[in-house]
């Protein structure tokens, strides 16, 4: 034992001599000092290894594991992993519950993710409940609407007449359609499995299954190209897919694989064409709109059977977030409008898609946006006419001039109001518009649309407020691509009560690729059911005079142009500087000024401001200032053909005289001038006056008026400033505008 120790001892002398010598003495290397160092910070060894943490979490019932191991969440749930690391993490739902998405982007669509580590990095797998039994896609509303059918609500079971004033029943609109297919071919095949399903009617559920597979097995790669199809592809999927979700027993393995197929190509053909023939990834598109609803009916209606659903999930998460994006950031300050009131119903495809996905999925989209149905319904109901039952033009609103509701605008403000709930002051004003529109004819509504709308979105038992206790008169709503401005008198909806509409900006900075001609800073007018000054677009059957490519655009705007200008691809959108309702005032009035500059870039100074005055809005005064070395010309359209006498114009329409003066007319450019633009711009007789204006730093002073509500107008020009001195109604004001822009003054 003795021997044995002495022979360590002897091995430990030997081994640091010997290290003492390998280095040339008692001394480091090359003279420098050697620290204890067992983590590597010696020039000679290899550098130090580099570990970055990865912290997992759970939200809902699953768990996560790693590999390498570490990680097992719900247990462990962060763990050190050496830089530059490939992790596998897999996402297992517990029982009852299924994986959604990761919180990531770049994770893909599936369970399984791989995160390279190059920092320190967090990571959540989402979790949300089964589905109990189909349909996946409207079981919430199974309840609500087999109650409604129970009770013998005339929503569901009453006439199948599509008569103005009388109830409409959907699921006996939908058992005509069954008896005699070819009379009702208007009827969506969606609709007659979703009335199937709720009426467990085998017949229902066959037939919808036999015009699927019809569409399907001619077509198993889906839609393709650029028609209506992929414009309205969400009516499609709900053909196809909601129809497969709603029927499915009726549907064999075979069939289901061939219908995801279709669903498939159908969304292929859509991703592509939204960038490569309509190339906006933007919320505020009508397409993009249709696209989201398409996907979330195509992710949640085939998911048991559709290999790619999980693919078409991950984009409805990507779409849902810059939905939210867009609608809740700083510059974003009102309700969603899309290129003009008519389009703007097609908002409520993205509000349904939101709503319908949170409820199969769990999630908390349409919360998370900010959305506000009374918000809405304001928005609505400053773009409908005193008279309730035509909607200003706004782009390209009314498929047909005589229309009160276009089908759209009817099914979106039943969806409206159903969300906004009986208790809202909101809700019950617009079920009053409604029950006015609807009193009459209804055949301008398809019964599609109507049966539909009057039954999912049941307001039947909402009260409905009178609306002369709608006592307020302006509506702002500044969002980007349809900023608007509604104003109305103080007799509100009543026949004889006055409306304008001022819209602040055009719909994105590419005007060919819209419907939404670039008027701003034009603006509408119409009192009772007479409109008097308006876009001419309230002329054409289509409601769309500014098509897309035709070279109208501004054309038919009733603003300054400039000569030679349609559109302008570099600007940015027109701003409303201020809108004020001072009808609490000792002189009650209304001020809008827009800045148009940002996106008529050829113009130095491009700004206008609006001064409606007294409470009946009778009396207009517009100030307009556009610094541009371009020709500009100030038109004006209006309905019948004006008499014109030096600065001044007269017409009567409605009866009512109208007239309009411009105070500063010898000062910038021509007198008067008028045409008929009938069979050049527009289908009917629309009148044009006109100035045309030099080069130059154009100033004018406009006083339109109805009924001669303006009895004396003198104006005063002293430098930048502009003093009108006016009686309006027997009263006596005076407004000051100011070219730098600064707010109009009132005294």
């Amino acid at each position: 034992m003795k021997a044995m120790r002495n022979f360590t001892i002897l091995g430990i002398v030997l081994y640091l001599l010997f290290s003492l010598s390998a280095c040339g003495g008692s001394g480091g290397h090359d003279g420098e000092p050697v620290e204890d160092d067992p983590i590597g910070n010696d020039p000679g060894s290899p550098p130090p290894t580099e570990y970055y943490s990865l912290a997992a979490s759970v939200e809902g019932s699953g768990s996560i594991v790693s590999s390498p191991k570490g990680i097992n969440c719900g247990a462990v749930c962060s763990a050190d992993f050496e830089a530059s690391a490939v992790i596998t993490l897999t996402a297992t739902p517990a029982a009852g519950s299924r994986f959604s998405h990761w919180s990531k982007d770049s994770c893909g669509s599936h369970s399984i993710c791989e995160v390279t580590l190059s920092s320190h990095a967090d990571i959540s797998a989402v979790f949300a409940a089964q589905p109990a039994g189909r349909p996946f896609l409207f079981k919430t509303d199974e309840a609500r609407l087999k109650a409604s059918i129970d009770a013998d609500d005339p929503e569901a079971v009453g006439s199948g007449s599509n008569r103005g004033g009388q109830p409409l029943g959907f699921i006996t609109l939908i058992e005509g359609a069954v008896e005699d297919r070819e009379y009702y071919s208007d009827i969506p095949t969606f609709q007659i499995a979703f009335a199937g399903w709720l009426s467990e009617d085998t017949d229902m559920l066959q037939l919808a299954h036999d015009e699927v597979m019809s569409l399907v097995s001619s077509d198993p790669d889906g839609d393709q190209g650029h028609s209506s199809n992929f414009q309205h592809v969400e009516s499609r999927m709900l053909m196809v897919a909601a129809t497969a979700d709603l029927a499915y027993e009726q549907f064999n393995e075979e069939e289901l694989e061939l219908l995801a197929g279709w669903v498939n190509g159908t969304l292929d053909n859509w991703n592509d064409a939204n960038q490569d023939y309509w190339p906006f990834d933007e919320p505020k598109s009508n397409y993009w709109q249709n696209g989201i609803l398409a996907h979330v009916i195509a992710s949640v209606a085939t998911q048991d059977f559709n290999p790619r659903a999980d693919e078409w999930k991950q984009a409805v998460h990507r779409m849902a977030n810059l939905w939210i994006e867009r609608t809740t950031a700083s510059e974003w300050q009102g309700p969603v409008q899309s290129e003009g009131h008519y389009y703007s119903a097609y908002v409520g495809n993205a509000i349904w898609a939101l709503q319908l996905f949170d409820a199969a999925e769990g999630t908390d989209y349409l919360q998370q946006s900010g959305f506000d149905a009374a918000e809405y319904l304001d928005l609505l109901m400053y773009q409908t006419r005193p008279h309730l039952k035509h909607f200003f033009e706004v782009g390209s609103e009314a498929n047909a001039s005589d229309a009160r509701h276009t089908g759209l605008a009817f099914r979106y403000w039943h969806q409206l109001i159903h969300a906004a709930g009986g208790d809202s002051e909101q809700a019950q004003h617009a079920k009053s518009v409604l029950q006015v529109a609807d009193s009459e004819d209804a055949t301008f509504i398809g019964r599609n649309v109507r049966g539909f709308a009057n039954f999912y979105w049941n307001i039947g038992d909402f009260a409905a407020a009178p609306l002369d206790t709608k006592a307020d008169r302006l509506f702002v709503a500044p969002t980007p691509g349809a900023g608007l401005i509604g104003l109305r008198s103080t007799l509100g909806f009543q026949e004889s009560a006055c409306a304008a509409l001022m819209f602040a900006n055009n719909f994105g900075t590419a005007p060919e690729y819209s419907h939404g001609n670039p008027d701003a800073p034009g603006f509408q007018w119409a009192c009772g059911s007479d409109w008097i000054v308006t876009d001419p677009e309230y002329f054409n059957n289509s409601g769309i005079l500014a098509e897309a490519g035709s070279g109208v655009l501004s054309d038919v705007s009733n603003i300054v142009t400039l000569e030679g200008q349609k559109y302008n691809n570099d600007g940015d959108f027109p701003a409303i500087s201020h809108a004020e309702d001072n009808r609490g005032a000792a002189t009650p009035h209304s001020y809008v000024q827009i800045d148009a500059q940002p996106y008529w870039t050829e113009a130095d100074h491009y700004v206008r401001d609006y001064a409606w005055l007294g409470s009946e809005l009778k009396a207009l005064v517009i100030f307009d200032r556009v610094d541009s070395e371009t020709e500009k010309k100030w038109r004006l359209h209006l309905p019948v053909e004006p008499q014109v006498d030096g600065s001044e114009v007269t017409y009567t329409a409605g009866g009512r005289e109208v007239r309009v003066r411009d105070l500063t007319q010898g000062v910038n450019g021509s007198d008067w001038q008028k045409e008929n633009l009938a069979d050049s711009v527009t289908t009917e007789d629309v009148w044009r006056i006109y100035e045309s204006i030099p080069g130059g730093d154009y100033r004018s002073v406009k006083i339109l008026d109805i009924d001669a509500a303006v009895q004396h107008a003198e104006l005063e020009i002293n430098g930048d400033m502009y003093a009108l001195t006016l009686t309006v109604n027997g009263e006596d004001m005076e407004i000051r505008f100011h070219a730098d822009g600064s707010p109009m003054e009132l005294q």
